[in-house]
């Protein structure tokens, strides 16, 4: 959806209606270009010339010359927003997003906002909109998904707070293994050598096994090191021999 700040409406000339579009999320074309040009200058960090942009963009729109905002172009911003440490800004971003004059948020826009949150350790914020999320009071319908919530993990996980990224995964397990994928396993084996723990992998492997899933080689990588990390040698040996029978190919 483009926000009212977009282009001008226009009736459609007299002939044949035209074809619909194969992809109805593409955004115009400049406005493609704002997106590329946003995700650029989040690469060199320069949140103050994306914003500057982005408010001209939106002037020319007032202005009737083209132009404007819409999901995909702010849920850029938001990103840049995060990657560059201002989640402030970004919460009043996404305020303004879901407001009457706003473009509107979607599921990737909680997604990164959930991660900003969690970089931030505004963990008890992060949890009431996943609360809101859940109750399908929020605005957008976003739906619970392994992608809304891996970010926030992620944060919690790199922040090396286990207990809340524990209480995370019990809290919306069904969610976070749909698609029976050892991604997150791994993710939460990361956490354990972040930590002061870091054998705490090795139970993760061990629920990997009783979901009837194969540890790939980032999860056995992963043991090892962790054993490593514990100077358990013995057990980092067996893990790798163990890795070589599980996957035949793999030369060491």
């Amino acid at each position: 959806r483009v926000s009212s700040c977009s282009y001008p409406s226009s009736a459609r000339p007299p002939g044949p209606a035209p074809r619909p579009s194969s992809n109805k999320q593409r955004p115009p074309p400049n406005l493609r270009r704002l997106t590329a040009r946003i995700v650029d200058l989040t690469r060199r960090r320069q949140l103050a010339q994306i914003m500057a942009e982005v408010e001209a963009s939106k002037r020319r729109a007032r202005s009737g010359r083209g132009g404007g905002v819409n999901i995909i172009v702010m849920n850029a911003v938001l990103e840049a927003c995060v990657s560059c440490g201002d989640v402030d800004l970004a919460v009043q971003l996404f305020d303004e997003m879901r407001g009457p004059m706003g473009c509107g948020v979607d599921g990737v826009s909680y997604g990164i906002l959930l991660k900003g949150l969690g970089i931030a350790r505004r963990i008890d914020e992060a949890f009431e909109i996943l609360e809101s999320v859940e109750k399908d009071t929020s605005d957008g319908s976003p739906r619970l998904s392994p992608h809304l919530l891996c970010g926030f993990l992620n944060a919690l996980i790199e922040a090396g707070d286990m207990r809340r990224a524990n209480a995370l995964v019990a809290r919306f397990r069904q969610v976070l293994y749909e698609g029976q994928s050892v991604l997150l396993y791994n993710l939460l084996m990361k956490g354990y050598i972040k930590s002061n723990f870091p054998l705490g992998a090795l139970t993760v492997k061990d629920e990997i096994l009783r979901q009837g899933l194969k540890p790939d080689r980032l999860t056995y990588n992963t043991i090892i090191f962790a054993c490593v990390k514990s100077a358990e040698i013995e057990k980092a040996f067996q893990f790798l021999e163990d890795m070589k029978v599980s996957h035949k190919g793999w030369k060491g």
